[in-house]
């Protein structure tokens, strides 16, 4: 394959056989991935949930494996020095009732991994 080729197939947007197949393995690894997360025990989850965070910058404030009242795990981002609070499910009721107590400004945002029952 030639300079114009390339050149040709960089306009039309067209993907090299490699490229495409490199694509296609990373769906798969992420869908086996995904597969094989389904069957971590809740703990471990917040290991892994914890590793993610950590290596992307961020603190963790709360007890590895342990569960709060309002949350399951708490993470500080300490260069904007936010918070934010992960709760793995929740009910739109325990979610209002959570809501309340909260000082404001104390966790500007809240995660929930599942959308509210």
């Amino acid at each position: 394959m030639g300079p114009l080729d390339t050149l040709r197939r960089l306009i039309n947007d067209k993907h090299t056989p490699g490229y495409a197949a490199v694509v296609d393995a990373r769906d798969d690894q992420v869908c086996w991935i995904e597969a094989l997360v389904r069957y971590l025990h809740w703990q471990d989850f917040a290991v892994l949930v914890d590793l993610v965070f950590s290596g992307s910058g961020w603190r963790r404030r709360s007890v590895v494996g342990k569960t709060m009242k309002f949350a399951d795990i708490e993470f500080e981002d300490t260069i904007n020095a936010e918070s934010y609070q992960v709760k793995s499910r929740s009910t739109l009721a325990e979610f209002r009732a959570y809501a309340g107590p909260v000082q404001p400004g104390r966790f500007p945002e809240t995660l929930l991994r599942r959308p509210l029952a």
